[in-house]
């Protein structure tokens, strides 16, 4: 019996970083990876008991995976890319979030270049009108509605747009074109569907796959944001080694399904960003949205 504790904390690191390679299911356990992390300290803890030293071990080990996963030992500080800059936010504001009139009311009021939402209900069109009326919109027209519940403001032109359906009408990005002084900045605002069943999972999966091939081929200036129903160590998430909101903050959760505990004990960071070489993201800042299990990302890119 006292072999079970190393034997448990055997399965908590496999399903932590081997757990991906068993496909769909193997890919949601992976998810996890923190949480699986902070649950090996207690089978770390138990062997301490009886071998001090193994247990010492397993429990250091256990605590600087969960400081590396965390990015404790990162040096977060980013170097902007140039003089100009825009502050960005978004959210997913959950699509019957009751107390959507106030919490976009308070967004009106803040100081920001470009407003980006996924879930955004139809309902509320003459809402989203309301906010920083002077500002260029995508998303409220009568023809295109919000397709995938997306919506963006902008305090920049708007040069182009275009919707793009990759697989079915609930799958697929919008693509905007931002003028911002003299530079053109592409936005891709993108919701893949959450992998509630086998069929979601792939369809999100094969949409991520989709922008990350066309992002490869761009030159010039642009960023992803959204809600990528994933998470940064996925192996279907393919820009670890860009610049990312999930780079630039330690403790980085964005997504909690379980209120009343901490974030940072139950959140998934799978709200993001992703932005080009020759920009930074830098000044990111998490915030409750009430209404949403989403939080609000705040930051700015520069370039």
């Amino acid at each position: 019996m006292k072999y079970t504790p190393i034997a448990v904390y055997g399965l908590f690191l496999s399903a932590a970083f081997f757990s991906s390679r068993l496909g769909y299911l193997g890919d949601l356990i992976a998810s996890f990876r923190y949480q699986w992390l902070m649950l090996s300290l207690l089978p770390a803890l138990l062997v301490f008991f009886y071998h001090r030293h193994l247990g010492a071990m397993l429990f250091i080990t256990s605590f600087t995976l969960i400081a590396v996963h965390l990015n404790w030992f990162s040096d977060l500080t980013v170097a902007a890319k140039g003089s100009a800059k825009l502050s960005v936010r978004q959210i997913n504001l959950s699509y019957y979030n009751p107390h959507i009139v106030e919490q976009m009311s308070h967004l009106a009021l803040q100081n920001w270049d470009v407003l980006i939402v996924q879930e955004f209900n139809d309902n509320n069109k003459a809402l989203f009108e309301t906010i920083k009326p002077k500002f260029y919109r995508f998303g409220s027209d009568d023809r295109v509605g919000f397709p995938m519940g997306l919506g963006v403001i902008s305090r920049y032109p708007l040069l182009s747009s275009k919707v793009v359906y990759a697989y079915t009408q609930r799958v697929g990005y919008i693509e905007l074109d931002l003028l911002v002084t003299d530079k053109i900045i592409k936005l891709f605002a993108i919701h893949p569907p959450s992998p509630r069943s086998y069929k979601d999972w792939k369809l999100r999966n094969e949409l991520l796959q989709t922008i990350h091939v066309l992002t490869q081929k761009l030159d010039g200036f642009w960023f992803i944001s959204g809600d990528f129903n994933t998470v940064p160590w996925s192996d279907y998430f393919h820009y670890s080694r860009k610049s990312l909101c999930s780079n630039a903050l330690a403790n980085y959760q964005t997504w909690q399904h379980l209120k009343g505990f901490p974030l940072m004990l139950t959140g998934l960071p799978i709200d993001n960003c992703v932005v080009s070489q020759n920009m930074a993201v830098s000044g990111l800042k998490i915030e409750e949205f009430v209404g949403s299990d989403h939080h609000l990302l705040s930051y700015d890119v520069s370039f």
